[in-house]
């Protein structure tokens, strides 16, 4: 694989943290901690936790999990950007957050977290996390000029005006594409 490290990409290294707040969208809801996203972010979406569409896109994330493992070694050594996304839940509240550039340990994913919860007391921004592929919501890479994954994030996108979409795409400019990516 090509391995172009000029242009806005090839600095995602350095804005893994801000790149994946503008790409890994989150939405709250008030239950159904498998189906209900919650951003840790301001500015959060509210997403119905029965929302066909988005449940749709968790499952699709949850289905097509295991070629993402299989890359993780190799993303990780590229310095190539990825993340999972998975639901936390303390007294009825649920947010979705993130482990950024997560590891695959006796199988889970494992990592810190990558942003600050909102509502929930429990978890603070770096605590370590392991996560079973089956209870993650979301899955994205950035390899190779292309964007991977990122099921409810195109959901998202595509329900944003077109104006904030161009905004949430940059800077450093990585566009979302019409169609989730997979890998052959």
């Amino acid at each position: 694989m090509r391995r172009d490290r000029g242009g806005p990409l090839g600095r995602l290294t350095d804005a893994a943290r801000p790149l994946a707040a503008a790409l890994m969208l989150a939405v709250a809801a008030s239950s159904a901690p498998r189906l209900a996203e919650a951003d840790t972010q301001p500015g959060g979406y509210s997403v119905r936790h029965d929302d066909p569409e988005m449940n749709a896109a968790i499952a699709k994330a949850v289905a097509t999990v295991d070629p993402f493992i299989d890359r993780l070694s190799e993303l990780e050594a590229a310095g190539d950007f990825h993340a999972v996304k998975f639901p936390l839940s303390d007294r009825g509240n649920v947010e979705h957050l993130r482990i950024n550039r997560p590891q695959f340990r006796n199988g889970h994913f494992a990592g810190s977290l990558a942003s600050q919860p909102i509502s929930l007391k429990r978890w603070s921004y770096g605590d370590e996390i392991e996560v079973s592929p089956g209870e993650i919501t979301d899955w994205i890479a950035i390899a190779d000029d292309t964007l991977y994954g990122g099921f409810t994030l195109h959901v998202l996108n595509r329900r944003l005006p077109p104006q904030d979409r161009q905004a949430a795409q940059e800077p450093p400019g990585v566009p979302i594409p019409d169609r989730v990516t997979l890998w052959d």
